[in-house]
């Protein structure tokens, strides 16, 4: 085999290597590329701390922060309610959540949980 035959199929090795890397870190990570997007952050909190399915919301504070208001289901018989957190998720897309401070009913809500953004929260 030639040197440049080789040289080649290095490269070739070299760039498969380098798009699964890149497929596995968006997989595993994708806030890393992609970001923590509104939709995204709210649809990983819902699914944690509320209700899987059941639709959420976060706005951005502007400050690092987000108030992300989940809808809490505590038992399969109730419709649920809004309760609302205060979430820092990081650079990788993990995030925490305290419950915010907003003097509404949280029954029997968590208070505080902790996740992190994957591919199908997209």
């Amino acid at each position: 085999m030639s040197a440049r035959r080789k040289a080649i199929i290095a490269s070739a090795a070299a760039i498969a290597l380098a798009v699964v890397a890149g497929l596995a870190i968006l997989a595993i990570r994708p806030a890393l590329v992609i970001g923590a997007g509104r939709d995204a952050l709210s649809h990983s909190v819902q699914g944690v701390i509320g209700a899987a399915g059941r639709e959420g919301s976060c706005e951005n504070r502007g400050d690092g922060t987000w108030i992300c208001s989940v809808i809490f289901v505590g038992d399969s018989s109730s419709p649920g309610y809004p309760v609302d957190y205060e979430v820092v998720a990081d650079t990788f897309g993990c995030w925490h959540a305290t419950l915010a401070n907003t003097g509404q009913d949280r029954g029997e809500s968590p208070g505080s949980a902790k996740g992190c953004i994957y591919f199908w929260d997209y």
